[in-house]
């Protein structure tokens, strides 16, 4: 059996006037996109670190360009110095 690859989600379809940065992806999203787990993505939510939250109603939201600057902050790397700071 090969094991399954998974890969980063596409972007959701832009609507007219629409800025790419501005999508908003679904915690199990940005899981997979992090290639992190969902509890992981919590924690860091409560603790203020990891990519900055969108509140959409009671769900939690995270804008593609947040997630992407995470990334080249260095990812879990930023979140950690967050706390080192605190």
């Amino acid at each position: 059996m090969k094991p399954q690859q998974t890969s980063a989600p596409a972007a959701p379809p832009l609507f007219p006037g629409q800025d790419a940065r501005d999508v908003l992806l679904t915690r199990p999203e940005v899981a997979v996109y992090l290639k992190t787990s969902i509890p992981t993505l919590e924690l860091w939510a409560q603790r203020g670190e990891g990519p900055a939250i969108t509140r959409v109603g009671r769900g939690v939201r995270y804008r593609l360009s947040d997630v992407r600057s995470f990334v080249e902050r260095g990812g879990d790397a930023a979140a950690r110095s967050l706390r080192r700071t605190r």
